[in-house]
């Protein structure tokens, strides 16, 4: 048992290595969607997420709360802002390694537990979720814990599964309903009896009750408030080309190899041989992953959930070796095999780094102009760290803003704001969104002082008749370029 504990606290520890390393990189454009409303949560004390100081319902509140809590009791400690604010997908992502473990083990033995959980740790996938500002690790941890719940089976236990599942649903909507799925699976496999208990059948409600509980508290405007984001969530996530099931599949392979070898061949196995009620329940945990493949093809978060099944027929796979020896060997063999597309993972991401620096670099500038095709969360959220997180205009101000031109105010409420094209910051003003070139062109530019430009829209810049009064500035590793007025 002893050994079984330091080569389980052994694993957590290596997998944190390789997430560490990812959390020192700047903050995406995804990830500051959550940074900017936790940061709004400590600053205004309200129940309500907000982002630049008006309500968001792009995702449910819970995963905003935890990332608050824990920039709040961490924010004191010596280390980049940006392990901090990825602290909270660390803690969860190896508490659900952890889970895995008690999971496995519960339902096996601890040999398959120990290999499920190396699988699971050390997979690609999990590295990146788990160091990632998102609400995806906080979810696999309440679905996971949730699961655990259910296996046991106890009245209390499937109280907390109820609980979990619903806290799974405020955090991530209709990715919560897979518990119950589940739940109904494990009953069907192991414990048919299970379904004719009113408390078993009662405690599958939980994401419903977590809807009931957004609806009631959090159901008012915005982005067509939680109706608007429960039709996003489960119909328009699932209606994209055949092409998308095929993206999301290699995206799930590419990320879980090579292990995903050895869950073929666990999977092979386990069909070949007469199957006990266990097995079966972790394939229909598997069969799971066949709905995710027909959502957003790059969001292979979506998949997630279904990666502790893989691990085990992983482990499965692997444990079908009866050599000792040879056993140790694969695991090493997988283990190494994972490097190489960690190394390509843990490219830098240069753009990021560029949006920080812009970022910081035009904090308490006054008339900046800043023209970019790119999501601008990113450097919203370095220019507001930098000045005080109370310097911002809120967003209802720019729905109140119409000066002389046709400009895309509701853009702002886009999740990644991918279709603005320039973006005006007047330091204590509105921020303009125009949507079309020949705006630009017609923008009248003599109070800025300062222009930001993303490179493939230099030239553009270079044409505005004004442009002559500006010089280069600053070159931020050639992706967004610093022109300062010297003129006029």
């Amino acid at each position: 048992m002893k050994g079984y504990r330091q080569l389980l606290i052994a694993i957590i520890l290596l997998s944190l290595v390789g997430r560490v390393y990812f959390s020192l990189r700047p903050l995406d454009g995804h990830e500051a969607l959550f940074a900017q409303p936790a940061e709004e949560l400590l600053a205004n004390q309200r129940l309500e997420p907000t982002y630049l100081g008006t309500p968001i319902f792009y995702k449910p509140p819970l995963s905003f709360y935890t990332y608050a809590a824990f920039i709040g009791l961490f924010s004191w400690l010596p280390a980049p802002i940006e392990l901090i604010y990825r602290l909270q997908p660390l803690f969860f992502g190896a508490l659900s390694i952890y889970l895995v473990y008690l999971l496995v083990k519960k339902l096996f033995d601890e040999d398959i537990a120990l290999i499920s959980c190396t699988a699971y740790a050390v997979s690609n996938l999990a590295i990146f979720i788990h160091a990632e500002m998102n609400s995806d690790s906080l979810l696999n941890f309440l679905v996971l814990a949730s699961i655990l719940f259910y296996v046991r089976g106890g009245r209390k236990d499937l109280a907390f599964g109820w609980l979990f599942s619903a806290f799974a649903y405020l955090t991530k909507t209709s990715m919560s309903f897979a518990i119950p799925v589940i739940a109904i699976a494990y009953a069907l496999t192991c414990e048919k009896k299970r379904l004719r208990d009113p408390v078993f059948l009662a405690s599958l409600s939980g994401p419903l009750f977590g809807l009931l509980v957004w609806m009631l508290f959090f159901n008012h405007g915005g982005s067509g408030g939680v109706g608007g984001q429960v039709e996003q969530d489960i119909f328009r996530r699932f209606t994209h080309s055949p092409y998308s099931v095929l993206v999301s599949f290699f995206s799930f392979t590419a990320l879980f190899a090579p292990w995903i070898i050895a869950s073929v061949i666990g999977i092979l196995g386990v069909l070949r041989r007469q199957r006990d009620g266990k097995e079966n329940f972790f394939l229909w945990w598997t069969a799971l992953g066949v709905i995710p493949l027909f959502s957003d093809p790059i969001s292979t978060s979506y998949i997630m959930p279904i990666l502790p099944a893989f691990s085990f027929f992983a482990a499965m796979g692997i444990d079908d070796e009866k050599d000792a020896r040879l056993r140790t060997a694969l695991l090493v063999l997988f283990f190494v095999g994972t490097l190489p597309l960690f190394a390509i993972q843990a490219n830098p991401v240069w753009e990021s780094y560029s949006e920080r620096d812009v970022g910081t670099y035009i904090a308490n500038e006054p008339g900046v102009l800043l023209i970019t095709r790119d999501p601008l969360n990113c450097i919203v959220f370095y220019k507001h760290k930098a000045e005080g997180m109370g310097n911002y205009v809120p967003v209802s101000e720019l729905m109140r803003c119409t000066p002389g031109g046709s400009y895309d105010c509701l853009k702002i409420f886009d999740y990644n704001w991918s279709s603005i094209s320039y973006y005006v910051i007047e330091n204590d003003g509105p921020l303009l969104f125009l949507s079309r070139d020949s705006e630009f062109i017609d923008y009248n530019i003599s109070e800025t002082r300062l222009v930001v430009v993303s490179q493939p829209l230099e030239a553009f810049f270079l044409r505005h008749p004004e442009s002559k009064e500006f010089s280069l500035d600053r070159n931020f590793s050639g992706y967004f370029l610093a022109y300062r007025r010297t003129s006029g």
